[in-house]
């Protein structure tokens, strides 16, 4: 699959600044979506925001990428970063959680 971002993801690989992000957030375009939720983690209510960033598919899979997935779970940010692969994901994973 290949796809056209409507914002710069290269301001992103290395932790992007609060201006930058401030322009892609309140872009009238909207290229990222922000989705609240709560969710009850070991008796005690916590309240999540997800962004998901918005791409134009330019070109699709032809078996469905995300048929991979096996499992979905809630874990703890030392396991998440332990089970991440890649080092960009963990790159990413730290910037979220200020690490």
């Amino acid at each position: 699959m290949a796809s056209s971002p409507t914002y710069d993801p290269n301001k992103f690989t290395h932790g992007i600044g609060h201006k930058d992000w401030e322009e892609i957030r309140d872009n009238p375009l909207k290229p990222i979506a922000e989705s609240r939720y709560e969710v009850n983690l070991r008796g005690e209510r916590v309240n999540k925001t997800v962004w998901f960033y918005e791409m134009g598919v330019v070109k699709s899979f032809e078996n469905e990428p995300d048929d991979e997935i096996l499992e979905v779970a809630l874990v703890s940010y030392e396991d998440a970063l332990s089970m991440l692969t890649h080092e960009e994901d963990k790159k990413i994973l730290r910037y979220v959680f200020n690490k």
